[in-house]
């Protein structure tokens, strides 16, 4: 399993308008085979911070993922509302 935490900042003032996009993107997502688990979370210490949760059944399914309509067109509109770089981990689980 592979799991990614992708990390952004997006202002307060621009959350309501990322979150349709954020919406849109999930929806898509979580329908592709090998999604497992596909989440939006906020830090609980930060008013900007953010982050995606994603579970992966292997790394072909999040290379299909990040070749995918929604992701490609979706993301950079995301970005637009982002205040930094994005910080973005693979992991493969271990147990």
């Amino acid at each position: 399993m592979i799991k990614v935490v992708a990390g952004m900042t997006i202002a307060p003032d621009k959350i309501d308008a990322a979150m349709d996009i954020v919406n849109e993107l999930i929806a898509a997502t979580v329908k592709e085979a090998g999604c497992i688990g596909y989440n939006f979370c906020k830090a609980t210490d930060s008013e900007d911070a953010y982050a995606f949760i994603e579970s992966w059944q292997d790394q072909a399914a999040l290379d299909a993922h990040m070749a995918s309509e929604h992701f490609g067109r979706l993301l950079p509109a995301l970005g637009a509302y982002s205040t930094g770089e994005p910080q973005i981990a693979v992991y493969s689980v271990l147990v």
